[in-house]
């Protein structure tokens, strides 16, 4: 009966955060960010390239007093598997991603700094096809997946 009730009551809040729901989708100018904050992430991507103990692969949230408007952290990449060649410690072969706005699912907009060749290809690619990505500059991209 307890189970039942509480069913109900899961139901009945999902349905009402469906039909009211309470937020509405960022409106996020990627390019004007860029503009805005580009020289704090150059700065930011110098220092985690340099520390991979304390920026080890994952979500990290920004340092303490760091001015980026968007809460979401970033999330560091070390393709250490990309190419057999690298070594622990060598920080050619990273991606940053600077979260702008976190969708449902894997939806996300960010801008990404990459010094991987596999993943700048890909990138490359992206923004030949036109679309949603765009390059800001070499190894830094608007990326609106």
């Amino acid at each position: 009966m307890r189970l039942r009730v509480l069913l109900s009551l899961f139901c009945l809040l999902s349905v009402f955060a469906a039909c009211f729901p309470s937020w509405e989708p960022r409106s996020v100018d990627g390019q004007q960010e860029w503009a805005e904050n580009g020289s704090r992430l150059k700065s930011l991507a110098a220092a985690v390239r340099a520390d991979t103990v304390r920026y080890r692969p994952g979500m990290h949230s920004f340092p303490d007093g760091f001015g980026y408007p968007f809460d979401e952290g970033f999330h560091v990449a070390r393709h250490f598997y990309a190419t057999p060649m690298v070594q622990p410690g060598d920080t050619t072969a990273v991606t940053l991603t600077f979260y702008l706005d976190r969708g449902i699912g894997e939806h996300y907009s960010a801008i990404v700094f990459t010094l991987d060749q596999g993943k700048r290809s890909e990138l490359d690619e992206n923004v030949r096809n036109g679309g949603n990505d765009f390059l800001l500059e070499p190894n830094w991209y608007l990326v609106n997946d």
